[in-house]
């Protein structure tokens, strides 16, 4: 259905409260082996690298070791630059990724730049590159002036060893600059990245080996965390954009009492923006979303709903990774449904003025 201005107003600036949105972290339940924060923290990105005078010049070293996850050490990871998640890298339509890749790991890898419209050829988006154990390895990626903005990722892809690689740590988000962040309605919202992985520890308290942890039985980290929080004040409409960098696992994304209002999709902004309480991602999955409060203050949840993994049987005979313990319920979507409301299309969005 396409609504007015002042209907689409309606819909967007209605919040009057102010909550903190919370990801409810589980898709099982690992026990004791899993990492508990002592109290949630802010769900930040972790470092940002951004390109600079038309160009990003950067290196990543494929580093196996401890790594920070949920803010205690864990072994067993393979990073870049030792982060987890890792480095966020921004750039500009029309800019040069120059990218030393150093690999201080034990297999072949390589970078694959998911969803940029960039080149295959060379030393580009090449995904038929090998960089062997202690080789270097210089990428010079040519980004399109005509380069959507909006948000992709970045991941080895050499075949069969990009599933462990990726497992272990070796993923991050690349945000191109421009599409729905600059449209005169969105330009100012705060706005926050949200990179979701699955992963969990393995029994000696380190990073769970490649397929060793079934489908429910692995945790969902938000910015390599768990239960992160993020702030919004009275009736705000904020700006996210979520990825999932992660292998195999699909999630359902629903915020309690609240919509999400799509405008980007995959790194684009979409045609017609409509709106939603469900957020399918399958693995590369990425979304641009309006996320206004509508309610008193107080606590909302950003929750992994369950969706069919098409692995470990569930309840019922269905086979799908189940919510966490605090919203399991006596049956696990198969496959959840989400209403869609068409909203319009960019240009109907409320302007700063008009949402006043």
């Amino acid at each position: 259905m396409n609504l007015s201005r002042r209907q689409l107003i309606a819909v967007l600036a209605g919040g009057a409260g102010a909550f903190a949105a919370t990801s409810t972290g589980a898709l099982g339940a690992l026990g004791a082996r899993a990492l508990q924060g002592t109290q949630e923290g802010p769900a930040s990105i972790g470092e940002v690298l951004r390109s600079a005078n038309g160009e990003l010049r950067v290196q990543l070293v494929v580093n196996p070791g401890t790594a920070i996850v949920n803010g205690s050490a864990v072994a067993g990871l393979s990073t870049y630059n030792g982060e987890f998640p890792a480095p966020t890298l921004v750039v500009r339509p029309g800019d040069r990724m120059r990218i030393r890749l150093i690999n201080n790991g034990s297999t072949i890898t390589n970078l694959h730049f998911h969803g940029m419209h960039v080149s295959p050829r060379g030393h580009q988006d090449n995904v038929f590159i090998e960089v062997g154990p202690g080789q270097v390895h210089e990428y010079d990626v040519k980004i399109p002036q005509d380069h959507p903005g909006g948000l992709f990722w970045y991941h080895p892809h050499h075949h069969t060893e990009s599933g462990p690689q990726v497992w272990s740590g070796l993923s991050g988000l690349i945000i191109v600059e421009g599409g729905a962040s600059l449209l005169p309605q969105v330009r100012e919202l705060r706005k926050h990245s949200l990179a979701l992985r699955e992963g969990g520890l393995g029994p000696d308290g380190s990073w769970a080996d490649y397929t060793t942890l079934s489908t429910d039985a692995t945790e969902l980290y938000v910015n390599g965390m768990l239960n992160p929080r993020i702030t919004i004040r009275p009736g705000e409409t904020q700006f996210w954009q979520i990825g999932n960098i992660g292998v195999a696992t699909y999630y359902a994304l629903g915020l309690d009492n609240h919509e999400f209002t799509v405008v980007e999709e995959d790194g684009a902004m979409v045609w017609r923006t409509w709106q939603t309480d469900t957020l399918i991602m399958p693995p590369g999955k990425r979304y641009g979303v309006l996320v206004t409060a509508r309610r008193g203050r107080g606590t909302v949840r950003l929750r992994q709903l369950g969706y069919n993994q098409g692995k470990a049987q569930c309840q019922h005979g269905h086979s799908c990774a189940c919510g966490s313990p605090a919203i399991k319920t006596a049956q696990c979507p198969y496959p959840p449904t989400s209403p869609i409301r068409q909203v319009g299309s960019p240009d109907r969005l409320p302007t700063a003025e008009s949402s006043r």
